[in-house]
């Protein structure tokens, strides 16, 4: 299963935000999740990436990739 993290580009981070979404990555993981990508433009992005990769610690088998976006304006 791929996860794919895209989110708002600043966001108030703090321990409950913090600790909800590493809950929720363990039980993506514990579903059958192996492969996490990220946006690149965003806080959020950063957070999710920040987490997954600390929870390959715990989880070895789990693979990151960071999709770089473009947009014209």
């Amino acid at each position: 299963m791929q996860v794919c993290f895209i989110g708002h580009r600043t966001i108030q981070k703090n321990e409950e935000l913090i600790s909800s979404l590493k809950q929720t990555i363990i039980e993506l993981i514990n579903k059958g999740a192996t492969t996490f990508l990220f946006g690149s433009k965003s806080e959020f992005d950063d957070l999710s990436w920040e987490l997954v990769t600390e929870l390959k610690e715990t989880f070895p088998f789990i693979k990151e990739c960071t999709l770089g976006l473009l947009f014209s304006i």
